[in-house]
């Protein structure tokens, strides 16, 4: 075997061995009870996951998007009793069956240094994708009501954007900024004049690594 075909043999079976590993991984953060222990599990899938190129990246979010799914006995048994006897403790029972491993999963990867941001450009990624593969809507779901609950007024916390600003937080204005495209440094210093009818909010999280949310506003 020439060294060549050699080395084209061993990248081959490097990127399978990434993604199962990944696999592999995000299992084991599941079944961890500890939170230490969780944490650490939780930057290593981070750390393999960041060596995945574009398709395995694809792979792993298929993966959870059909696994990790509700158990379908337990269920139907909760609906059933919710049926019959429609209590308190049957509609909580019910939504403990409903809520799927994969949010428990997501939760986990987020306890991560930078987990946060980690799973938002994961959404960022899948978005483009749901259309052509509604499959991947689970994932994209789960994501959406775990930011929802992440993200409210009780954590963030709420500052004006102006020119004085950290570089670094507008430097992510002009990236994400999606209703009006911002054109560089020159466009946002003319929206971020006293005069100018457009303002910003930067909320940092209390309880996610200090990430900054930027929420362009009107008026």
């Amino acid at each position: 075997m020439s060294p060549t075909s050699h080395t084209s043999n061993d990248r081959s079976d490097v990127r399978p061995a990434r993604l199962d590993h990944a696999k592999q991984l995000a299992a084991t953060l599941l079944s961890e009870r500890g939170e230490a222990s969780g944490a650490l599990v939780a930057r290593q899938l981070h750390e393999v996951l960041r060596a995945l190129d574009a398709s395995d990246r694809h792979g792993f979010q298929r993966y959870l998007a059909a696994e990790f799914q509700p158990d379908k006995a337990a269920l139907r048994a909760a609906a059933e009793h919710y049926l019959a006897d429609s209590t308190a403790e049957a509609a909580a029972a019910l939504a403990q069956a409903v809520d799927p491993p994969r949010q428990e999963l997501l939760r986990r990867m987020n306890l991560a240094p930078g987990g946060t941001g980690a799973l938002i450009a994961m959404r960022s990624e899948i978005t483009p994708r749901l259309r052509g593969e509604p499959e991947l809507k689970l994932l994209d779901a789960d994501l959406r009501h775990l930011f929802a609950s992440w993200f409210n007024r009780g954590f963030l916390e709420l500052r004006r954007i102006d020119w004085q600003s950290p570089a670094a937080v507008l430097e992510k204005l002009i990236a994400y900024e999606a209703v009006h495209e911002i054109k560089g440094w020159d466009d946002l210093r003319r929206r971020l004049a006293p005069d100018h009818f457009r303002r910003g909010r930067a909320g940092r999280g209390t309880g996610h690594g200090g990430a900054a949310a930027i929420v362009p506003r009107h008026g």
